[in-house]
This record gives structure tokens, C-alpha cells and sequence, in this order.
């Protein structure tokens, strides 16, 4: 993974990610990989006082020759999804609605 790779995603959880628990916006030194693999991190986020949060991150890579991997997940679709499945109150609700969707 590239520095700037890693500097996008920093910038994305700092401006998109909120604690759950106070709705602080986490903060660059709060902000720790905890481990990376290819285009994946997990990163620890920390807030304080409150349990700190292990997310996951993809990272899109633009240098890829293989057009399926060109729709890689972005670290800003992991963001949206987590911030909707906050939405959900129940796995009940969650069926619900994707069985409306069909």
C-alpha cells in the first residue's frame, strides 16, 4: 500500500467517521492500522473514554489491469455502508428491506 493510499484513508475516516458514543470525529493520532494485506486495512479507531472501534477498509487501487477488480470497494463505500446499517435497528429490519428491493 502507497503513502498516499494510506493518507486517503486517513482523511476519509477523519472527515466521514464519527464515534458512536459522543459523535466526536476521530482525530489522525487516534487513527491506527492495525493490520494490512493488499488493498485491506483494519484499523483501530480511539476515542477518549469511550471503547475504541476495529473497522475494515478497502482500498482502491487505480493500477489494476483487470476490469473486475477495477470495481474494488473503496474505503468511502465501507463509510456509506456503515453508516446506513446504523440505520438498522434489527437483522429483521435489515431482511425487510432487502427483500423490498427485489
Amino acid at each position: 500500500m502507497k503513502k498516499e493510499e494510506i493518507v486517503r484513508m486517513f482523511q476519509a475516516i477523519n472527515r466521514n467517521v464519527c464515534c458512536p458514543s459522543c459523535g466526536a470525529k476521530y482525530s489522525f493520532d487516534n487513527i491506527k492500522i492495525v493490520n494490512s494485506e493488499d488493498s485491506f486495512c483494519f484499523v483501530s479507531l480511539r476515542c477518549n473514554g469511550h471503547p475504541p472501534i476495529l473497522a475494515s477498509v478497502a482500498i482502491r487501487q487505480d493500477n489494476l489491469s483487470d476490469p473486475v477488480t477495477k470495481t474494488a470497494i473503496t474505503s468511502d463505500d465501507v463509510i456509506k455502508f456503515y453508516v446506513k446499517l446504523q440505520k438498522i435497528k434489527s437483522i429483521k429490519e435489515l431482511i425487510s428491506r432487502r427483500e423490498s428491493r427485489r
